[in-house]
């Protein structure tokens, strides 16, 4: 039963690359975290400037309790006093989606666009969360048929400033995946007119540009974007990025070495030279930058576990479970050390350390149960200690949750390999090997893999 399952989810693994979210920022208001408020939820509907929203706050509340009959008459309470709100079943929806509970808000915007279908928010909402899983058509085809209902949508201002915008990243995103280039900058340009000041729609301009081929209009976009937000990338980190999704691993080279001298080893481009150090399999050289960032501050977490992904590469897996339980003492439940350490802890023989890679396996899918790469260590975990039923349920949760890393691709192989699907692993591992955009931990025992099963 586990070799069906693992056969079923080859094509997802194949797909799975291939359809990127937009570079910089997302396509609707919903909120991105678990952790919301009223301003989250109704701000883009409302003003917070002189007011605030009691009921909204208490709907939130009996959400979070679980009573969602509790939160629906709240909302209605609150809708009857502020006509200018949302839809009730429209803010319950983005509850649902903070928290999660995906099929839970499509049931709510379903009845959205069934009781109000003069509200586009809905189908925005709807196409953004298609365009998230790779339903490029379904988003497209959502998106278009919002544009109309849009465009009659006059009574509220403030929400119709937002749905403008959010049409525009929505169909430009649909451009950029397709990598219709020129449609999608004329769409963004329009974006830019209208909100000038957005990071998100800057960054998404530079990326345009450079696959354009028109390099000085791409780095002054990210550097326009970098003004206005500390949080986006420095302009030649990011161009090195770009490079070397191109393959064009000097021009990349010169782009991060011009970003670390420039910024004077400031953390975040540091962090991001060293993480492309590491894709290249530099790691003396990227150990020399992450010493310098602990130098800084010892108990940096990107820096810790950027040296601990550099002493499991270079095979001390000591010295790597050290730094990343110095993560995890740092940082409690860590998404990314939690899974590393699953993993390094699985590789060893011993039966004590590979039930601590089970115990940390199990807290990240807990902790993450809609992370594809937590649900993709359990089962690998699970496969090697010969649960085989309980690998497979982790294994079909990880194949419905979203893309995959290359190591989590890796791994997935690895259990074909093992179950005599020796194809189907070759086929996903000539999907990862040799790429050089990505992170890629296990790149040499893939290569390795790769190379016995061709020679079978």
């Amino acid at each position: 039963m586990l070799l069906a399952l693992l056969v079923s989810f080859v094509p997802q693994v194949a797909t799975a690359q291939s359809t990127p979210a937009p570079p910089g920022g997302t396509l609707s208001s919903v909120p991105q975290k678990k952790e919301f408020g009223a301003k989250e939820l109704v701000g883009d509907a409302v003003s917070f400037s002189n007011r605030d929203y009691p009921n909204v706050d208490k709907a939130i509340q009996r959400f979070r309790n679980g009573d969602i009959q509790g939160a629906r008459e709240f909302l209605e309470i609150a809708r009857s006093e502020t006509k200018r709100l949302p839809p009730v079943d429209l803010i319950l929806a983005k509850m649902q989606i903070a928290a999660r509970n995906v099929k839970a808000a499509m049931i709510s915007l379903e009845r959205v666009v069934t009781e109000e279908p003069s509200d586009p928010e809905a189908y925005l909402i709807m196409a953004n969360q298609a365009f998230g899983q790779g339903r490029t058509t379904e988003a497209s085809a959502l998106f278009e048929y919002a544009a109309p209902i849009v465009e009659g949508f006059t009574s509220n201002n403030k929400r119709r400033s937002r749905f403008d915008v959010q049409l525009l990243a929505g169909r430009s995103a649909v451009l950029e995946r397709r990598e219709k280039w020129d449609q999608a900058l004329e769409l963004l340009l329009k974006w830019k007119e209208i909100d000038p000041d957005n990071a998100a729609a800057l960054q998404r301009l530079a990326v345009t540009y450079f696959r354009l081929g028109k390099a000085k209009e791409s780095f002054n976009h990210f550097k326009m974007a970098r003004e206005i937000s500390d949080r986006a990338p420095y302009p030649y980190v990011a161009l090195g990025n770009l490079f070397t999704q191109d393959g064009d691993i000097e021009k990349a080279r010169k782009a991060y070495e011009r970003a670390y001298e420039e910024t004077g080893g400031e953390r975040s481009t540091s962090q991001a030279y060293a993480g492309w150090l590491i894709q290249q399999r530099e790691l003396d050289k990227a150990n020399e930058i992450a010493t310098a960032l602990l130098a800084q501050d010892e108990s940096a977490v990107e820096a810790l576990l950027l040296s601990g992904l550099i002493a499991q590469m270079r095979g001390d897996s000591e010295r790597a479970e050290e730094l990343l339980n110095k993560v995890l003492a740092v940082s409690p439940g860590n998404e990314s050390a939690t899974n590393w350490l699953a993993l390094l802890l699985a590789a060893r023989d011993d039966t004590t350390s590979q039930q601590k890679a089970l115990r940390h396996a199990q807290l990240n899918a807990r902790g993450y149960p809609n992370n594809a790469q937590a649900n993709i260590t359990l089962a690998w975990v699970l496969f090697k200690l010969g649960r085989t039923q309980e690998s497979r349920a982790a294994l079909q949760k990880g194949a419905q949750s979203g893309s995959l890393t290359p190591d989590s691709s890796y791994f997935v192989a690895r259990m074909l390999a093992e179950q005599n699907s020796k194809p189907n692993a070759r086929q996903i591992l000539e999907q990862v090997v040799g790429k050089t955009a990505n992170l890629f931990v296990y790149r040499e025992q893939a290569e390795k893999l790769l190379e016995e099963l061709k020679s079978e």
